[in-house]
């Protein structure tokens, strides 16, 4: 596992209400995509966590954005993400 983000252990992410598994859904998984992408466009910490998704490659939903999107961006931009391991769970561990 990756480290955990300094933001999300010092915020109070809205994701860490949630069911995390909102946040890898399949993309046949849309109406669970678009509820996580709703409560990121609610939340505080959208801008930060969307710094770490373009920064990082992770996967599901981060900022607000899909992969597939963040991968656009970066395409578009020609800027590069660093490698890691999958996160799934991260955003349970803020719970504690």
């Amino acid at each position: 596992m990756s480290e955990i983000p300094r933001w999300i252990i010092n915020g109070s992410p809205l994701c860490a209400q949630a069911d995390p598994e909102l946040w890898f859904a399949d993309d046949h998984e849309r109406g669970k995509q678009a509820r996580a992408i709703a409560i990121c466009n609610q939340c505080d910490l959208k801008v930060d966590c969307l710094e770490y998704g373009m920064e990082n490659y992770v996967q599901g939903i981060w900022g607000g954005l899909l992969e597939a999107e963040r991968a656009a961006i970066r395409t578009k931009t020609g800027a590069r993400a660093k490698s890691m391991r999958p996160t799934r769970g991260l955003l349970n561990i803020s719970r504690r």
